[in-house]
């Protein structure tokens, strides 16, 4: 029983389903902007903001950015963050600081 290690994951030689080798990566990035797309369909409904975090990583070297084909490395959390802080200063700026300055204590 060789176990290998991939990005799908742990799998036991061909016995568990893997996307990748199922679909392919193109037809898996096809479903990834599909879903993308709806996200942002209800992100607009609901009059929120969205962050096209896919868009902006996938011409990239995903395997910076990915700890495991899935979730965000130290490096992904930093580009992720890169991306959000703009958007979040735009929506506190005008807001008081209720706390203290952290240099004031």
């Amino acid at each position: 029983m060789k176990v290998s290690h991939s990005i799908c994951g742990p799998h036991e030689d061909n016995d568990n389903f893997c996307p990748v080798r199922h679909f392919g990566w193109t037809k898996l990035i096809q479903i990834d902007r599909f879903m993308l797309n709806l996200c942002v369909q209800v992100a607009q409904t609901m009059k929120c903001r969205s962050i096209d975090l896919f868009g902006e990583m996938i011409n990239k070297d995903l395997s910076l950015y990915l700890s495991d084909g899935l979730h965000l490395s130290d490096e992904g959390n930093r580009f992720l963050a890169s991306l959000l802080e703009p958007l979040i200063l735009q929506l506190t700026d005008h807001l008081p600081m209720n706390l203290p300055d952290w240099k004031d204590l």
